[in-house]
């Protein structure tokens, strides 16, 4: 479930805008989780 949503959610930012702030921001928040 983790490895899911987090894929998903990488995958949509990268698509989006891989330079996001915010996204790079919540990716590093879900890493750690």
């Amino acid at each position: 479930m983790s490895s899911s949503t987090y894929r998903c959610i990488a995958t949509n930012a990268r698509e989006k805008s891989p330079e996001l702030s915010l996204n790079s921001k919540e990716l590093k928040h879900l890493r750690r989780i």
